[in-house]
């Protein structure tokens, strides 16, 4: 998955009510500080599910772990608020997927 791919699926999604979510993803996307009312959790809530399903790849922890990384170093070089700030709501997503999958 490209960044750019990566932030127009969380950004772009319809908001899905909070107890229909199952309670581990839920409670992926609590820990890695998402909270129901930010404008990205359906896009995260969506990442996270996808990530799932894709989940008995052995690969897929490393990847997204590296992805992680990849983030956070596209962090330092961020040079507007908004751009910060959509890699940082980026960087949550990823830790969401990490807590879930992890769970």
């Amino acid at each position: 998955m490209r960044y750019n791919d990566f932030i127009k699926e969380f950004m772009n999604n319809t908001p899905e009510q909070v107890s229909d979510i199952p309670e581990n993803i839920a409670a992926a996307l609590s820990s890695a500080g998402i909270a129901p009312d930010a404008p990205y959790y359906s896009g995260a809530l969506e990442c996270v599910k996808n990530a799932l399903n894709k989940k008995g790849s052995s690969e897929a922890v490393k990847f997204w772990e590296e992805y992680q990384l990849s983030l956070c170093e596209q962090l330092t070089r961020m040079e507007t608020d908004t751009g910060r700030e959509t890699v940082s709501n980026a960087i949550r997503t990823v830790q969401a997927v990490l807590y879930a999958m992890r769970m």
